[in-house]
């Protein structure tokens, strides 16, 4: 329902149509978090008792190997100078990125705190002209000619297979989506033993945290 990728005549034809006709007819339903199965009953008038959550699994005997890979040393370099925030997420509308590097810039008047963006998108040139506009030092991993330093101000390391390393050596994992389900980056960073803090979207993020 607040997903702003299914506003306008698709949005509306799916949200007053499709899922309303297509769920209505199931005999069973699986949401991935409670906040889902109350936006389908609330809001598209699904049976109650057709719905059940299913959380997402974690496999913590698989990401605790994980976390011990090594990185490169430039980038251990990096979490070893001083408090490192990190998110990583695709670069989208949704994860509302443009907030999370206003947040950080009003944190780095105050600190020697360095942002790790993982991820890559569609918005990828845009967030790197934003951070140009506001004067932040840049590090990517897409252009080869660009030196590593651990001076500058927010590092894109782009997409990481294996994001734990990265994690674990953060000092707070920030997440400033507008909207999400069930947010797997959230567990993954949890799962890690950083510290996280959360915009509290719809939904996911407060079922996830709070007790």
């Amino acid at each position: 329902l607040f997903d702003e990728n299914i506003e306008g005549v698709l949005g509306f034809i799916r949200k007053k149509i499709l899922i309303p006709f297509t769920y209505k007819r199931c005999d069973k339903i699986i949401a991935v978090s409670n906040g889902i199965r109350e936006e389908l009953i609330n809001h598209f008038k699904i049976p109650a008792h057709k719905i059940s959550t299913i959380h997402n699994g974690f496999d913590l005997e698989d990401i605790n190997k994980k976390i011990v890979l090594q990185i490169p040393d430039e980038y251990q370099q990096l979490f070893d100078s001083g408090p490192v925030l990190i998110t990583h997420c695709r670069l989208s509308r949704q994860k509302n990125l443009f907030a999370l590097i206003d947040i950080f810039i009003s944190i780095k008047t105050h600190s020697r705190a360095k942002l790790v963006i993982l991820g890559d998108g569609e918005l990828r040139a845009e967030l790197l002209e934003y951070c140009r506009s506001k004067r932040l030092a840049v590090y990517t991993t897409w252009q080869d000619d660009e030196k590593f330093s651990v001076d500058l101000d927010i590092y894109f390391f782009g997409y990481e297979r294996n994001p734990y390393p990265y994690l674990s050596r953060a000092t707070l994992y920030i997440m400033t989506s507008s909207w999400e389900g069930f947010p797997l980056s959230l567990c993954e960073a949890m799962a890690s033993g950083v510290p996280v803090v959360s915009s509290d979207c719809f939904t996911g993020p407060r079922e996830i945290i709070c007790p």
